[in-house]
């Protein structure tokens, strides 16, 4: 469902656009939730657990590979290194009906932190601390994709490993300034990085530019999450939350 139209997740984003933000910060209605919830043909009064069951739905579907927004991590797909059920926010081409899926998403979450309530994704740890506004590390990248951290790592200090200038194509293979993010595309990693050559004396800067580039292959989509969850918590209280508080 790319275009966000038919799954029950996309539906209620739609749904919710035209409502204004302070009905997400709400605590309207006979049991004090912002939102109640009813399916069209079905019967059923929402006493929290119509609630629950659209939380877990949406859950479900966002991890289904259905919708655009969440992909497998490369651990996931691979069954290895560490958090392999996680998933991670899909580097895809932000389009109107993704932005306002994230964003839908980002209101959820607001509202299960305002409310204690539980919105069970299993998503990356680069995700969460990304969502918190710091910076993801090399452990944060090897717990989602272990066979990348571990090529920065020996990137980064191949002296360590006994290479040399004259032995590093050897060992390495042929490098460019480019590559793969968590979905599998090529990415330049600077401009004209096709045609720039990884050598013993940049391998550094290589190992970096990777490292920076898996860490935010995201911005913009962790962007439009968060503008979500600051129209249902104050942005300022981000900064007082660990990754593993969310």
């Amino acid at each position: 469902d790319a275009a966000g139209e038919r799954m029950l997740f996309a539906q209620a984003s739609a749904q919710a656009e035209s409502m204004p933000d302070g009905v997400f910060r709400s605590r309207g209605g006979a049991h004090g939730r912002p939102l109640e919830v009813s399916y069209v043909d079905e019967g059923g009064i929402d006493q929290g657990g119509l609630y629950r069951d659209f939380l877990d739905a949406c859950s479900t579907e966002l991890m289904s590979g259905s919708l655009p927004l969440l992909m497998p991590t490369p651990n996931n797909r691979s069954n290895s290194g560490e958090s392999r059920e996680s998933w991670t926010l899909a580097p895809v081409a932000t389009t109107k009906a993704v932005k306002r899926m994230l964003r839908f998403l980002g209101r959820l979450m607001g509202i299960c932190v305002r409310r204690g309530d539980v919105l069970p994704l299993a998503l990356s740890r680069s995700t969460w601390r990304l969502l918190v506004g710091d910076e993801p590390t090399i452990e944060d990248l090897a717990a989602a994709d272990v066979a990348t951290a571990e090529c920065v790592r020996q990137l980064s200090d191949v002296e360590a490993l006994g290479v040399t200038a004259s032995d590093f194509e050897d060992c390495f293979g042929e490098l460019n300034f480019v590559y793969h993010n968590s979905s599998g595309e090529q990415v330049p990693l600077l401009e004209g990085g096709a045609d720039m050559r990884v050598t013993f004396e940049n391998a550094k800067r290589f190992a970096k530019l990777i490292e920076h580039m898996r860490a935010h292959e995201a911005a913009e989509h962790v962007g439009c999450l968060r503008a979500g969850m600051a129209t249902v918590v104050p942005i300022g209280c981000f900064a007082l939350w660990t990754w593993r508080d969310l």
